[in-house]
Formats: structure tokens, sequence, C-alpha cells
């Protein structure tokens, strides 16, 4: 009779996961961040472990996303970074 309550249990714990799509964002946001080789190689650990949480990971994605080189410095910029950073010029 209680296996319902330990199911909505492990359907919360599995929910607070970080899923792998997740995971993959934060590891293409660090390639672009300059981070040295060490601090890198730290928080991609961190982002490949099992502990790795969704209040943790709102904290890398901000940290992430406030260290990510300008459009002008990256070697191989997307199309479409390249395309919002000519609209951001010309206040389009």
């Amino acid at each position: 009779m209680s296996d319902w309550i330990d199911e909505l249990f492990e359907q919360v714990e599995r929910a607070d996961d970080v899923s792998e799509r997740a995971r993959d964002y934060l590891l293409r946001l660090l390639d672009e961040c300059p981070f040295p080789d060490n601090v890198a190689l730290e928080y991609e650990a961190e982002i490949l472990s099992s502990d790795l949480d969704r209040v943790r990971y709102g904290e890398l994605r901000t940290t992430f996303e406030m260290n990510v080189l300008d459009i002008r410095y990256q070697y191989a910029p997307r199309q479409r970074d390249i395309r919002d950073w000519i609209k951001q010029i010309c206040e389009l």
C-alpha cells in the first residue's frame, strides 16, 4: 500500500537530476570560456560527476555564460552567433 509513496519520492529524486543534454550544454559553454587548463579540468570533472544537481547546474551555467569569449575573439564562431552579433551591432 505504501509503494506508491516510494515511487513518488523516486520520481522527485530523478527529476532533480541533470539530464545529459544539460551536461553537454555546460561542456560546450566551458569550451568557449578562457579558463586555465587546470580550472577547466576541475569544472569538467564536476559536470561529469553524478553529484551535479539543478542548483549547481544553474550556478555553472551562469558562470560560463558570463565568461564566454566575445564573438570577435572566438576561433570559429557558429553562424548563428555571427548573425546575432551583427544584429546587435546594427541595432536590428
